[in-house]
């Protein structure tokens, strides 16, 4: 009995190629770029169905990093992950700042949470843009400290937010779905706030708190230009300044809508934060500061 064998290739005959293209075509030669975009690939198709549609393609913030870059970025998101996830309470508790751009926000996260004799940031999975740039060491650190010139640092900010947005969307998103206590760094001031508030308490079922803080525009200018002279970086342009400046005043009926509380804190200098007063839900406001909660009040009656 004769063997089969795949007869000899001949002038007469047609390639196999032609004959058997899905056969022997050769399968295209994955780039390093792509091998390392591989392992965002399981947080991508986990965030793939995330209901706040912040963006319909994520993969669309890594798009400018080269291969040796996405290798750093994931190892860095493991070192960032493990700071974040680190004990998070198992409690659907999302506590968030609302305010505008130079108004405290950082300082006032991480006072009120260390006032509290409850709880302790270490109990929430902390999501955060600007701290995760300073615990990304094997991206945007290593850059800042290879740079020689400080007029660099604006630029390797510029090119690495982006990354630090990406984490922070995995981070939140993974939060969510596994009902962990979240504490946000947020401005609370744009046009989609509502929408986000509503979904983070109808869709995930979370009790929400609102750490709204009020400054006066000069404060807001003073902390920016001091934070831009430390570290060289500014996140903020004047446009947005304004806008979102004008956007958190006009927000106020919103968070009072979409939470549980609402603290108000008022920023009389750069290094002095009070609590003005509170408001529950289907509750009165009750007030701890007179002169606080009454600046508040003449500012947001004069925007």
């Amino acid at each position: 009995m004769s063997s089969f064998s795949i007869p000899e290739r001949s002038s007469t005959h047609a390639s196999y190629s032609s004959l058997f293209p899905m056969l022997l075509a050769e399968k295209p030669e994955r780039s390093p770029r792509q091998i390392a975009l591989d392992q965002f690939q399981p947080m991508l198709k986990a965030c793939s169905d995330n209901p706040f549609c912040i963006r319909e393609d994520l993969t669309e913030l890594l798009e400018e990093y080269t291969a040796d870059e996405l290798n750093r970025l994931y190892v860095d998101l493991q070192a960032v992950a493990d700071r974040v996830f680190k004990n998070p309470l198992q409690k659907r508790i999302y506590i968030t700042t609302a305010g505008a751009p130079g108004s405290g926000k950082t300082s006032l996260i991480e006072s009120y949470l260390s006032n509290d004799s409850k709880s302790a940031i270490s109990s929430y999975v902390y999501i955060n843009m600007k701290k995760y740039l300073a615990w990304m060491e094997k991206t945007y650190q290593q850059d800042i400290q290879q740079s020689p010139h400080p007029t660099d640092h604006q630029e390797i900010y510029n090119y690495w937010k982006n990354a630090s947005y990406f984490l922070s969307i995995v981070f939140l998103i993974t939060s969510l779905k596994c009902g962990y206590a979240i504490v946000q760094n947020s401005t609370s001031c744009t046009n989609s706030t509502e929408e986000f508030l509503k979904k983070i308490h109808f869709v995930f079922h979370y009790r929400i708190t609102i750490l709204h803080i009020t400054c006066e525009d000069e404060i807001r200018k003073l902390s920016l230009q001091n934070t831009q002279i430390k570290t060289q970086v500014s996140a903020w342009n004047e446009e947005n300044f304004t806008t979102l400046g004008k956007q958190f005043f006009y927000n106020l009926p919103i968070y009072l809508k979409n939470s549980d509380l609402v603290l108000f804190f008022h920023r009389k200098t750069e290094d002095q934060i009070v609590l003005a007063a509170k408001k529950h839900r289907n509750f009165r406001c009750i007030v701890h500061n007179d002169s606080s909660y009454q600046k508040i009040q003449t500012l947001h009656s004069g925007k």
